[in-house]
């Protein structure tokens, strides 16, 4: 996996245009080969890419591991163990404590930064208080800031749930690249 990640910023490939952005952590990993476990390591980017893991039978440590290829640090890798384990819920249909309380949470309280344990509660957020796809995503893209990876997280919960025909016929017609994503999930 590192070296397809590798691959993704050393020759774009798996990109449309080439790599327009990616984090400090995760370049630093992908150079040392070793990922940040540094306090100041725990950016969102581990936590954007971590969805897919939540369809397989993926133990806890290997999504930790998995987290850990770019981001090492133990406050990184719980929050993509809690993330995969909330997509695992939503398919289930049952939602843990912590985020249905999110639902009384005010949207000034959420913070869409680049932390990942503000991803993670702003993801979770938009998706306990919104009720289709596209009115949870355009939640994220509202919060301001790191809209992309919240937009990217929260699309993942509501894709989840409400699947792919929920997904605004618009967006999917307009999208980019949709070969390129279909060679490389199918």
């Amino acid at each position: 996996m590192r070296d397809k990640f590798v691959s993704w910023i050393a020759r774009g490939e798996y990109t449309i245009d080439g790599v327009f952005d990616y984090g400090g952590t995760t370049a630093r990993a992908l150079h040392t080969g070793k990922g940040g476990s540094g306090e100041r390591d725990n950016g969102n980017g581990s936590l954007m890419r971590i969805a897919p893991l939540a369809f397989t039978d993926a133990t806890d440590e290997e999504i930790s591991g998995v987290s850990a290829i770019t981001h090492a640090h133990r406050t990184s890798t719980d929050a993509c163990v809690i993330f995969v384990e909330l997509m695992r819920d939503v398919m289930n249909g049952a939602l843990p404590s912590w985020a249905l309380q999110l639902k009384s949470a005010p949207e000034h309280e959420i913070r869409s930064s680049g932390f990942v344990r503000d991803t993670l509660k702003a993801a979770s957020w938009c998706f306990i208080n919104t009720n289709s796809y596209e009115d949870c995503v355009l939640a994220a893209v509202n919060l301001g800031d790191d809209t992309d990876t919240t937009a990217a997280a929260a699309g993942a919960l509501a894709g989840t749930a409400y699947g792919l025909k929920a997904i605004p016929r618009e967006w999917i017609d307009t999208l980019r690249g949709k070969e390129l994503i279909e060679q490389c999930l199918f």
